[in-house]
């Protein structure tokens, strides 16, 4: 063993995500269980660490509740981070995608909602450095879809899809090759022989491509 570290707050803190950058500089991602806050809500947290370990920094963003964590460093060594966010005006947790520069200062973020709970399971970026931000968006309280953000590498709102089948489905890791086809993994109860049922609970892998 080279090092371990521990940090965090006095109460449930959670690391969602991990990543490098062209340093080797390591940045977690995650979220720290508000005690000052009455409702103790979540607030996110990035944490920086040198590659022998030593600490550098930590950002905090409070507010309304963050499952927050997932991350992602482009060439520049912006950093991304990708989650969920507590929508209270329409009582749903929507995507949220947030950028810091090299130094760990806040420069903006993007939500996305599509009338229901949005989950974002992962985050990936192309060749172009576009962002893309997969999940799951539920349509009932029994039903999930796939669901899959773009937006460029300003925070501009490309596009989104959505699709699936009448039970569970969502998606939880996202690669991208040199000719930026997307690649998306997931689970899906909606499809493939045997799919959900209320006694077998059958779910099954599945892979996709886009171009």
């Amino acid at each position: 063993m080279r090092y371990y570290r521990v940090w965090g707050g006095n109460g449930h803190d959670e690391c969602i995500g991990i990543a490098l950058d062209s340093s080797n500089n390591v940045y977690l991602g995650g979220t720290l269980e508000m005690f000052s806050d009455p409702w103790r809500h979540n607030a996110l947290c990035l944490v920086k660490y040198d590659n022998s370990g030593n600490y550098q920094w930590n950002k905090t963003i409070n507010g309304t509740s963050y499952r927050a964590g997932k991350i992602k460093i482009d060439s520049s060594n912006n950093i991304f981070l990708a989650g969920e966010i507590y929508n209270p005006n329409s009582s749903t947790f929507d995507f949220i995608l947030i950028k810091f520069d090299p130094l760990g200062n806040y420069q903006w973020n993007k939500t996305w909602d599509s009338g229901n709970d949005d989950v974002c399971y992962t985050i990936g970026l192309d060749s172009l450095e576009n962002i893309y931000l997969a999940g799951s968006s539920f349509t009932g309280p029994n039903n999930e879809d796939f669901c899959l953000v773009k937006y460029d590498k300003l925070g501009n709102y490309q596009w989104n899809r959505t699709w699936g089948g009448p039970d569970h489905d969502r998606y939880t890791a996202i690669a991208l090759d040199s000719s930026n086809n997307v690649f998306l993994v997931g689970v899906t109860q909606s499809f493939g022989a045997g799919h959900y049922d209320t006694n077998n609970h059958y779910q099954h892998l599945q892979i996709l491509r886009l171009s």
